[in-house]
């Protein structure tokens, strides 16, 4: 039975989440607390598993970031060493093997020696002009001496002096550059030696640091950081794999919730479908006694149309003879028509149809439909011979208001005028009549003989202008 399934659910649902249950629930509204339950414990459990994740995270960050700050530290103290070293090497090269200061020595020498070669060579400038082939003696000791060798002599130790001290000059230039760059050098092995010293300083402090985290020795604290991030990132694995499925579990949940709501809303449906049925069919039992007496009732009064309509096509049918003969009459009145002097009514195709056909007496012809037979005149006068014929019978049934007539001149033949104000006097009983004619002088002797002087008005259009159209009188 779906309701028990659905209070076993909640009640697992409640003790998952520390709740209780109310035994005056309906199955409704216990779903709605397991549903609240499921979202409820589902997101604190979320919310716990993800700030562990984080906490690991930043663990393995920090781990990571510190076991990367140790190799770059070592890194740097290995490649500042050979740095060093290399620097070390050039500067031996440089100084051909000795100090920087032996070299400083030989440069100080040649410098010395640069300094005595200038002052010898300004002493031998000084005198040389003082010699010459007249001087007998030494212009410095007073020594007799020959003048011309003494200048011989001093010239040429010019020329090796000054030869002496380009020799010198240059090698004090070299020394002078192989000082600098041995200067250079020294300074940079310095500063290698130096940032390797700082790396070294550094490594250890973060092994140290490292070593005191991990409760490890400062030899074995490489492999205790790996054990240390495989430790973490199993964790990290454990908890994604849970959050996993976790979030299954509550879909499980949620789906078995929607299941059985589902069911117990089919139920509810399928009793209140059944109910309405039930009301259903017993309020239909009046509604259909009636349709029963109604169907009854419409068969009697379909055979009862049946019978009507068959008596009323019998009359019709004995009627028309009578009424084609009345037409007949009147037409011959009113037209005198030289071949087609016979009116007959019969039935056309379709209920309740008739149709007007002419014929003759006088010749052997077939009966026609009248537009193909009469002229203008005759064809006119029959539109009105209908009214004649019936305007004394039923009057109150002829539906004939207002009957016009315009221009009976051109419809009838003139010697038939008469007879047709003596008809239209006989319609006019039950009927207003719109008599028009340009022929006054013949109508209206015979309509003052017909028609009482009140009972009709005289209407003459006397001019007309286009601007105000006809002007009308009245008499």
């Amino acid at each position: 039975m779906s309701e028990k399934r659905v209070r076993l659910l909640v009640a697992d649902l409640a003790d998952e989440a520390g709740e209780s249950v109310d035994a005056e629930w309906k199955c409704s509204e216990a779903l709605d607390h397991g549903e609240r339950w499921v979202h409820e414990l589902s997101g604190s459990r979320r919310a716990k598993r993800e700030q562990a994740i984080a906490s690991i995270k930043e663990q393995d960050r920090l781990l990571s970031a510190r076991i990367d700050s140790i190799r770059a530290a070592r890194q740097r103290e290995a490649v500042n060493k050979t740095d060093a070293a290399n620097i070390d090497r050039q500067l031996a090269e440089l100084c051909d093997g000795a100090r920087l200061d032996k070299l400083e020595a030989r440069l100080e020498v040649a410098l010395a020696l640069l300094d005595r070669e200038a002052q010898f060579a300004r002493a031998r400038k000084a005198v040389a002009p003082l010699l010459g082939p007249d001087v007998r003696a030494c212009p410095i000791c007073g020594l007799a001496s020959d003048g011309a060798e003494l200048l011989t002599r001093v010239t040429e130790g010019l020329e090796e002096g000054n030869t002496a001290h380009e020799q010198t000059a240059q090698e004090v230039q070299v020394l002078e550059q192989r000082k600098e760059q041995a200067q250079r050098l020294a300074t940079q092995r310095d500063t290698a030696s130096q940032d390797a010293e700082s790396a070294r300083r550094e490594c250890e402090q973060l092994v140290a640091q490292m070593t005191e985290e991990l409760g490890c020795s400062s030899d074995a604290w490489e492999c205790s950081a790996e054990a240390r991030l495989t430790e973490l990132r199993g964790r990290l694995n454990d908890l994604q794999q849970e959050g996993t499925s976790a979030t299954e579990h509550s879909a499980r949940h949620l789906q078995r919730i929607k299941a059985l709501r589902e069911e117990w809303r089919y139920h509810q449906l399928r009793d209140e479908e059944q109910r309405l049925r039930r009301e259903f069919q017993e309020g239909l039992q009046a509604a259909r006694d009636r349709l029963r007496a109604l169907e009854d009732f419409r068969s009697v009064v379909v055979g009862l149309h049946e019978v009507l309509c068959e008596e009323f096509d019998a009359a019709v049918d004995r009627a028309l003879p009578l009424v084609s003969s009345q037409l007949t009459e009147a037409f011959r009145r009113l037209t005198d028509h030289p071949a087609f002097d016979v009116l007959r009514v019969e039935r056309a195709q379709g209920p309740d149809q008739l149709v007007v056909q002419v014929g003759s007496t006088r010749a052997r012809v077939p009966w026609s439909r009248p537009e193909d037979v009469l002229n203008g005149g005759a064809y006119a006068a029959l539109g009105l011979i209908p009214h004649f014929v019936f305007s004394g019978f039923h009057a109150e049934q002829a539906e004939l208001n207002v009957l016009i007539v315009d221009d009976p001149s051109q419809s009838f033949d003139t010697t038939h005028v008469e007879l047709l104000l003596e008809e239209l006097h006989r319609a006019g009983e039950h009927a207003q009549l719109l008599l028009a004619t340009h022929e006054e002088e013949r109508f209206r002797p015979i309509v003052k003989r017909l028609f009482r002087p009140d009972s009709f008005t005289i209407i003459r259009v006397t001019d007309f202008r286009p601007d105000r159209g006809p002007t009308v009188e009245h008499r």
